[in-house]
């Protein structure tokens, strides 16, 4: 399945584009896609979405998923589907 991303400040800047599809197997999480996407753009990426020195997300991501935001710590249990569409961005104070 396709994953619609959109990317949001540094992370626009890292990939170089508004917004990107990503190839997903079926039953795939939101921690999956943020992975296979850190193996593709690199090491500025990896660095921006995981804490230091680890493959865990950084509280400073934020993930929203059809309009809604999805806690770094539920990232691995939050399951992608087709019609899924998917924002990055840096951290945001509400």
């Amino acid at each position: 399945m396709k994953i619609r991303v959109e990317l949001v400040g540094q992370f626009r800047d890292i990939v170089g584009s508004t917004e990107t599809l990503v190839d997903m197997e079926e039953g795939s999480t939101v921690y999956d896609l943020v992975k296979k996407m850190a193996d593709k753009y690199g090491v500025k990426f990896k660095e921006r979405v995981f804490a230091a020195g680890t493959e865990s997300l950084s509280e400073d991501l934020t993930i929203v998923l059809n309009g809604r935001v999805v806690p770094v710590d539920k990232a691995h249990s939050t399951v992608l589907n087709e019609a899924s569409r998917v924002v990055l961005m840096p951290e945001v104070i509400i």
